[in-house]
């Protein structure tokens, strides 16, 4: 009998999918307290068990993030020149490590109170995790809910409506959410970092139709501004990338949580010539072709 070829795939070791170029992150309106603080952004981030994230909300077939990067090879190129500068050594973003969160609460001034949960001046840190309902999204916001909750933070899950929570979103009038909205790099750093350039700040109140998250730093957006007047060629983008990346890693406006994965089957039967990893001349996604 004639053996069996194995199907094309487009990718050839787990996890077989795709990866979306907008990695998960838990988001924040850092123009409002107490999200403004960078350092209950980095309790917060601390608090977060990447590896529990993947293995649950997408069954083990993702990947922790540590970047608001996609895992593609051209940007992984940047991951690691943040580590060989030691950037990550210096500010350890995706490091699970819930002493050093408990830590800062506690220099921060908070105690547990008899309900668990982490308050100063009688005033618990609670919010609403805002997600809009699309399944992907919805599961990551469960366990990241739920790992805040048995840290000490309050944040309850929230589903929204995609369109209302569109308008939430573009207005600033969402505190905290699930989202991808750094997405735009795929095989250069400038174009999902410069999303967080002040160029684009806008009041809460005020339709954005970028930096969502209001957040204004003046030292980050002029390394942005100057970058991106650069060729991509030019020998001084590195240089750009990791006086910016070091400022994005210290104030951590953005918590990037993992990557996001697109499972997508093709049938030969008709049609061939689907994309695949021999053949990625373009996105698999149909919905984005």
């Amino acid at each position: 009998m004639p053996q069996k070829s194995e199907p094309d795939r487009l990718v050839r070791q787990a996890p077989y999918a795709w990866f979306d170029p907008c990695e998960r992150n838990l988001e924040f309106n850092v123009s409002k307290s107490p999200f403004n603080d960078k350092d209950i952004r980095y309790a917060i981030s601390y608090a977060i068990d990447r590896a529990q994230v993947v293995a649950i909300a997408y069954g083990g077939n993702s990947l922790p993030s540590k970047s608001p990067f996609p895992n593609y090879g051209g940007l992984s190129r940047y991951v690691k020149l943040a580590e060989d500068a030691g950037l990550y050594t210096k500010y350890p973003v995706g490091t699970y490590n819930l002493d050093a969160a408990a830590k800062i609460m506690t220099d921060k001034g908070y105690t547990k109170g008899s309900d668990g949960y982490y308050q100063k001046g009688g005033q618990s840190i609670a919010f609403d995790l805002v997600t809009p309902n699309y399944p992907e999204i919805v599961a990551v916001g469960q366990v990241v809910a739920e790992q805040l909750q048995s840290f000490g933070i309050n944040a309850t899950q929230r589903k929204e409506d995609p369109g209302v929570f569109d308008v939430a979103l573009h207005n600033g009038t969402v505190d905290a959410w699930i989202g991808w909205e750094m997405c735009g790099s795929v095989n250069e750093a400038l174009s999902s970092l410069n999303t967080l350039n002040n160029f684009y700040l806008v009041p809460t109140g005020t339709r954005a139709d970028t930096n969502f998250w209001r957040w204004d730093n003046a030292e980050y957006s002029k390394i942005m501004t100057d970058w991106a007047k650069l060729a991509l060629d030019d020998p001084n983008n590195d240089k750009a990338f990791l006086q910016a990346y070091e400022i994005y890693l210290r104030e951590l406006p953005v918590i990037p949580v993992a990557q996001a994965i697109k499972m997508i089957a093709f049938d030969k039967t008709y049609w061939t010539n689907w994309p695949s990893v021999d053949n990625n001349y373009i996105q698999p996604p149909t919905w984005w072709q």
